[in-house]
């Protein structure tokens, strides 16, 4: 009789789902250079309010954070949404690391943006998820 072996079975990915309010750009998250660098008053009134909202959907969660391993990102924004995509992802993943909902950001694995209707102008729709790094393709 042959020996069968035994097929490795991916387990399902663990998601985690937030609304918040639109991030400082990317732009405009810190003043100065160097040594005088600092965060801009729009970015840590931001942090602050994004916080408070993590905090208050997060009872609802099943799931208060990710494990530590490879994750994924995607970040929604409005289609109204005027300012580029890409400057949205900063301060959304310097947040999730800070919070400790995602591990450090070396365990990044992938990250997207998008435009949808679905989502009210002011607010973005944060999707964060555990990947299987073979996998990553799958994930976007």
């Amino acid at each position: 009789m042959d020996k069968v072996e035994p097929k490795r079975l991916t387990p399902p990915p663990i998601v985690i789902c937030y609304v918040l309010s639109v991030p400082t750009s990317t732009n405009r998250l810190f003043t100065g250079t160097g040594k005088g660098k600092r965060k801009t008053a729009d970015y840590t009134d931001w942090i602050a309010t994004a916080g408070g909202e993590i905090l208050a959907q997060r009872p609802k969660m099943p799931i208060k954070a990710l494990p530590s391993g490879p994750y994924a990102v995607t970040v929604e924004i409005p289609e109204s949404d005027p300012s580029d995509i890409d400057n949205r992802m900063k301060a959304v993943l310097d947040l999730l690391v800070r919070i400790q909902i995602t591990p450090d950001d070396r365990w990044l694995w992938v990250q997207g943006s998008r435009r949808t209707r679905t989502i009210p102008s002011g607010q973005i729709r944060v999707v964060i998820r555990t990947v299987e790094p073979d996998l990553e393709a799958l994930v976007i």
